[in-house]
């Protein structure tokens, strides 16, 4: 049985790094080196390459069909830990103080969605190099957490859990933020703002409907290319980004656009109108005051798009004389093939894939021996007497390794942005109470169900896995509600008191994990293992 004393410095060693790579983050962030845009491209590179190569390749190592009591065993914690985490949100929303009807979205999402990902990894990477776990063990447990985020993208993402947030804006419109003033922000790109058109300038000299519009012609690219790059002058006083659709002497002809021909014709301009910022901004960011939480907001917002797209306008019934109960009927059929059209789409995301096929080839020994070797199926090795897709492993354990680092210097980032502008009376508490909630109750919970699955037999003498399961409960929230924050929020309205409260939130957590977080080891290690 290891002393006490080895316990609590294996327990708070892990800190340490964690630590010291958001704190370079937050360095970075504050310098504008890992400025706005830049941590937008390093996620999307995460998201789409990173993140799945490191599931691919822990789950297929680590992972095969004798293990489905331990999936089993994490998919029934998932459900606990986000029950009682969004039991407790709700009473927290329930009381005298709460803003009513503004943020409830908000508050079911901090305590619903724990931040399971780079955090625990390095946690349990650290813990394994021996004392406490051995590496084997370590592996295994990294395999466990990522089936615990497999199980949080299916609710988070393909369940709908992200409408949670958008549900605290759906009263804003964008005629509510025509009105406001836009002059309280930072003044770092008043310059870019005389050189290029805002996206609400852009869409409000666009007359026909999104899905009603003139193809797109040879005027429309020279018209992006002029804004990217301003040594196209040819016609350049005649172009604009509305050049295309003014009426011309033979009208083309209106054809309907396909949604995904619309969202990549709008992610064009977009990408222009950036690039032209960027090409601005670059040149002088380092030496602007560091940017904050209203940069990242004016960034991510797509709310003006959601509240005009065709995608939130409701369907129009061509037979509104039928009965009000086949009507209901209709929309529930109707709601109910949104629903499962997003949850299969959700599906088609490469971090979804990349659990998927982890999970499918891990359950199948024969496809597995084709990746790594294994008891259970045996296949004719290459020449190198390793597995004959063993180069796949080489690529994905290679990629997957920069995930980690990556991860928490994206997280010390985002943390260096938050700020709130003060919030009402008394409001404060709502961040301090699902602090407490997320740090301190619902640790305690979770230790408590876990003991009684110990005593039923449930974990098998599986320390690891009884480990992991443990330390969900004791993580702060995710650090994706910050950005679906601030997609939702209203262009010309960064400071809601949603993004207020969220960044509050982020600002307590991460301050009280560095004690929450070891004393919920050490208590799991001496108490539950009994290391």
């Amino acid at each position: 049985m290891l002393k006490l004393g080895s316990v609590i410095y294996s327990a708070v060693k892990p800190i340490f790094k964690i630590y010291m790579i958001m704190g370079c983050g937050f360095y970075f962030a504050r310098k504008n080196v890992l400025s706005v845009d830049t941590g937008k491209n390093i996620s999307d590179m995460i998201i789409t390459l990173i993140l799945p190569c490191l599931a691919f390749s822990k789950i297929v190592n680590n992972i095969d069909n004798s293990d489905i009591k331990e999936i089993g065993i994490i998919v029934l914690a998932s459900v606990v830990l986000y029950g009682f985490g969004y039991l407790g949100s709700f009473f927290v929303s329930l009381l005298p103080f709460f803003p009513k009807g503004r943020c409830e979205g908000t508050c079911l999402s901090v305590g619903g969605f724990p931040n399971i990902s780079d955090l625990p990894i390095a946690y349990i990477q650290t813990l394994s190099s021996g004392l406490v776990f051995s590496e084997a063990e370590g592996e295994k447990g990294v395999a466990y957490i990522c089936i615990f985020l497999a199980v949080q993208l299916i609710c988070q993402f393909n369940l709908g859990g992200y409408r949670l947030i958008q549900r605290d804006f759906k009263n804003f419109t964008p005629t509510d933020t025509a009105s406001l003033s836009g002059t309280e922000g930072d003044h770092k790109f008043e310059e870019v703002k005389s050189i290029t058109p805002s996206k609400t300038q852009t869409r409000n000299s666009v007359s026909l409907p999104p899905t009603l519009r003139p193809m797109p012609t040879i005027q429309d690219e020279q018209s992006i290319d002029s804004q990217i790059d301003p040594s196209v002058t040819s016609n350049s006083d005649e172009l604009s980004s509305t050049s295309a659709y003014a009426e011309p002497q033979n009208p083309a002809p209106l054809v309907r656009e396909n949604t995904s021909d619309i969202h990549r014709r709008g992610s064009i301009i977009s990408r222009s109108n950036r690039s032209q910022t960027s090409l601005v901004s670059n040149l002088e960011l380092r030496s602007m005051p560091s940017q904050n939480l209203r940069d990242l907001v004016k960034y991510y917002s797509h709310a003006e798009e959601d509240a005009t797209g065709p995608m939130e306008r409701p369907p129009v019934d061509a037979e509104s004389n039928q009965p009000a109960s086949k009507s209901t009927w209709h929309q529930f059929l109707h709601g109910f093939k949104k629903f499962l059209f997003e949850l299969i789409d959700n599906c088609r995301r490469p971090a979804s894939i990349g659990i998927i096929a982890a999970i499918i080839i891990s359950m199948i020994p024969w496809v597995r021996a084709l990746f790594v070797l294994n008891d259970q199926a045996f296949v004719d090795n290459a020449p190198d007497q390793l597995p004959p897709l063993s180069f796949v492993m080489d690529f994905v354990n290679y990629i997957a390794d920069a995930c980690v680092p990556l991860g928490l210097l994206m997280l010390g980032a985002t943390i260096a942005r938050l700020q709130f502008n003060g919030l009402p009376k008394g409001l404060w508490k709502v961040p301090l109470l699902l602090t407490i909630l997320r740090l301190i109750i619902l640790p305690i919970l979770g230790v408590l169900v876990l003991t009684k699955w110990q005593h039923n037999g449930w974990f098998d003498d599986n320390k690891i896995l009884e480990f992991v399961c443990a330390i969900n409960f004791g993580l702060p929230p995710a650090t994706s509600l910050i950005y679906l924050c601030a997609f939702y929020t209203p262009p010309g309205y960064p400071h809601t008191i949603q993004v207020d409260i969220l960044a509050l939130c982020y600002i307590f957590h991460y301050s009280a994990i560095v004690i929450s977080l070891p004393f919920l080891t050490t208590y799991v290690l001496k108490v539950s293992l009994k290391l």
